[in-house]
């Protein structure tokens, strides 16, 4: 064969094998295209599941918050907008997905407004925080102020104006912080804000901040009441203002010579928390009692009290009001030297119906002689169940006793009280030292001590002696 001939006969073999080729490769196109089209018709297990199954499962998959951001996009619910269209539809389908929205910046109020109009009408939960351009709030809730029942404003006096006036609004619980510095005052020259021209529903109204004075709402149909930095003046003007109030919780914040601030009855106050914003040596937050008869009194908490509680002026109190208590909380302060927390330990405290007791830094000879009528006496508050004290330090400390001196004091009494008749059971003791100390052992408290409670443990009695995170039991 010529060499012409060879090259030839190599040509032609070289293009029948690209030919070949080239078929073969449209046929792999084609199988992929096929494959393809499969893959897209396939249905995936998940999204055969009806619309409103897919709905009740985005529904226990939202974050554990009362509120959702409505700019973070990687957290539910706007995260299953972005995985599919079906998941998607699902999503902007269930209303209650959108009704608790958190704004807190300019830019996301287009975001509020979409979320607001996905809720349609189911009750709405809302928490906005900075800076409220002038109307664009009131805006986006004035159309769906009907379905608000929960509503948290987290902005400065002039933001809070651009809300007068919404209408009528369903709203149940109304939280208002404003910047504490400068403190809204008769100074500030400010008009009383009308948020609403009526809220029936409204029964629960937190301010921090902000004086209820400067703020038009129906006090007088609210059930529970929180504020902070009030006065004792104001904390008065409270009470007078919310006859229907059962639950109370105010931070007294002192400001030297308090005016003559009368007396008052509340006849419908169950529940009140009293706290020391500023604790001062001569004033508490225990001072309001001075002042008030509460014949409806259910449970006491005070916090942060004067160290030099006055044990006259809270009988005097207890005298007044008789009320049908059954927690007593106290938690003053003890600084230096302070001998701690004393009482008076005669009618009417001692025969309250209290079945929950929980007293911080009581003083020795008070606790002498608590427990000595606890062990002798079943008239010695009858009803009680549990019993907590709280003191500094788990062993020695010279100005109080310690958490290991109450163990060894209160073995005995305990012990002896279940078995007097006439008496509630005691189902609850407990000692706590406010120390960081996380390991200590039970010579801590001696073996005596440590023997009756044992044994009380075993008869079914919760028994906690240490820190409040951990307990030699």
């Amino acid at each position: 064969m010529s060499k012409h001939a060879a090259l030839r006969a190599e040509i032609i073999h070289l293009s029948s094998a690209i030919l070949q080729q080239k078929q073969l490769l449209v046929e792999m196109q084609n199988n992929l295209q096929t494959l393809r089209e499969q893959l897209e018709s396939a249905v995936y297990p998940v999204l055969t599941l009806p619309a409103e199954i897919t709905s009740e499962i985005f529904g226990h998959c939202m974050p554990g918050t009362n509120f959702q951001n409505v700019m973070k996009v990687m957290e539910a619910p706007t995260l299953f907008t972005h995985v599919c269209r079906a998941w998607r539809q699902v999503a902007i389908c269930t209303p209650m997905l959108w009704t608790r929205i958190e704004v807190s910046a300019l830019h996301s109020w287009p975001a509020a407004k979409a979320w607001v109009e996905r809720a349609r009408n189911l009750p709405l939960h809302l928490r906005v925080r900075g800076l409220v351009d002038d109307f664009a709030l009131a805006d986006i809730l004035r159309p769906h102020h009907g379905h608000i029942r929960r509503l948290e404003l987290h902005i400065d006096i002039n933001g809070l104006q651009t809300l007068s006036s919404l209408g009528h609004c369903m709203v149940q619980q109304l939280h208002i912080l404003t910047p504490t510095e400068p403190r809204w005052s008769n100074e500030a020259g400010l008009d009383r804000i009308k948020l609403f021209d009526s809220a029936p529903l409204l029964q629960s109204v937190y301010m921090h901040g902000a004086a209820p004075s400067w703020v038009v709402l129906p006090w007088q149909q609210l059930f529970r009441f929180e504020a902070s930095y009030n006065t004792l003046a104001e904390c008065m003007t409270i009470l007078r203002l919310m006859s229907s109030l059962s639950e109370c919780t105010l931070w007294v914040q002192f400001a030297g010579e308090e005016p003559n601030l009368g007396f008052l009855s509340h006849p419908q106050l169950q529940h009140l928390t009293l706290k020391s914003w500023k604790v001062d040596e001569d004033a508490g937050a225990d001072l309001l009692l001075r002042h008030l008869t509460l014949p409806a009194l259910q449970s006491l908490t005070i916090r942060d009290a004067a160290s030099s509680l006055d044990k006259n002026a809270f009988h005097a109190f207890l005298q007044r009001s008789a009320p049908p208590l059954k927690t007593l909380l106290l938690y003053p302060q003890v600084r230096g030297n302070q001998s701690g927390l004393d009482l008076v330990l005669s009618p009417p405290l001692t025969l309250l119906e209290i079945t929950v007791l929980t007293l911080s830094n009581p003083s020795l000879g008070f606790l002498t002689a608590f427990f000595e009528s606890l062990r002798r006496r079943s008239d010695f508050f009858p009803e009680l169940q549990e019993l907590t004290l709280v003191c500094r330090r788990l062993t020695q400390d010279r100005e109080i006793p310690s958490a290991s001196e109450i163990v060894s004091m209160a073995g005995t009494s305990i012990t002896s009280r279940a078995d007097l008749v006439g008496c509630a059971r005691l189902l609850s003791f407990r000692v706590i030292a406010n120390e960081s100390r996380s390991f200590y052992k039970e010579s801590i408290f001696g073996f005596g001590p440590m023997l009756l409670f044992n044994k009380l443990k075993a008869s079914g009695m919760e028994i906690h002696l240490g820190t409040e995170a951990s307990s030699v039991m």
